[in-house]
């Protein structure tokens, strides 16, 4: 089996597949520069079936912008993972995404293999986050790369077709500490960037509590408890600090902008239990940096 090879079975899976991504060899890796036709195809089928899954609409169409050879590299060392090494030598040869095609390629190989990636080596996580901008964005940055992630997220958002997208995803609940704060932290820094980013910070929460309300009124129960309880386990503890930090950027909207938020009839009265865990927190002194 070659390395293209590997990347067919793994591009294969990505597209209909279940479980960990299969295993392959990377042998004659030199291949991947010159691909087949097939790898070509199925390069962008998988970007455009990943585009409907991910509910983008209005981009470039695939032959305007056609997706690079690095959505191939990438998916070549995803079936290397149970060599790292190797897999680290690979992903050191995929260049930055230069356009949207590739982002949604390369974060819909990696979205479906984060748990794979995260156990065969935790340390080589962050090598596939680095080469993966929207897998950043919406789960965390590779270690020194938040700058990066954020002007990712800036520039995803002036493509006001894909604002959807990145909205619904970031109102996800997570019980992850790593993505609650780089969450927290992204909608922050957009509250305090203008005008146009608060507007879309307002719009996440308000998607968070028409989609995932209960998840979040369970959430903020839990992590009430856990910080009115004087024996909890340090991990335990880490995630309700986070829950409690990913509601002050709108702790802080509703500060400088009540009207706004009073505004927001879909958004609800729910979200006020949010607002009351963060400064709880806040008066139990617990540093929610």
């Amino acid at each position: 089996m070659s390395a293209v090879d590997t990347a067919l079975r793994v591009l294969d899976w990505a597209l209909t597949g279940f479980g960990p991504p299969p295993i392959g060899d990377l042998r004659d890796a030199e291949q991947l520069k010159k691909p087949s036709g097939l790898l070509r195809h199925l390069l962008g089928a998988f970007a455009a079936s990943n585009a409907a899954r991910l509910g983008l609409r209005d981009l470039p169409p695939t032959q305007d912008h056609q997706v690079t050879l690095s959505g191939a590299i990438l998916a070549a060392a995803l079936g290397a993972l149970h060599t790292p090494a190797l897999a680290r030598r690979l992903l050191a040869a995929v260049s930055p995404a230069p356009n949207p095609w590739d982002w949604i390629t390369h974060h819909g190989l990696l979205a479906r293999s984060l748990p794979f990636v995260a156990d065969a080596d935790a340390d080589l996580l962050d090598d596939f986050l680095s080469v993966s901008p929207l897998t950043a964005v919406v789960h965390h940055p590779a270690q020194g790369r938040r700058g990066e992630a954020f002007a990712c997220a800036h520039d995803w958002l002036n493509q006001s077709a894909d604002r959807n997208w990145l909205q619904r995803t970031l109102a996800r609940p997570s019980q992850h500490p790593t993505v609650l704060h780089w969450r927290q932290e992204l909608l922050e820094r957009l509250r305090l960037t203008g005008e146009a980013e608060q507007t879309f910070v307002l719009n996440v929460y308000e998607t968070a509590m028409i989609h995932h309300r209960p998840e979040y009124l369970e959430q903020i129960r839990h992590a009430r408890d856990v910080l009115t309880t004087t024996q909890v386990k340090e991990e335990t503890l880490r995630i309700a600090l986070r829950v409690a930090a990913w509601w002050g950027p709108l702790t802080a909207l509703e500060h400088s902008h009540p009207h706004e938020l009073r505004a927001r009839r879909q958004l609800g009265y729910a979200y006020r239990e949010g607002i009351s865990l963060h400064r709880l927190a806040q008066r139990l002194s617990w540093n929610l940096s």
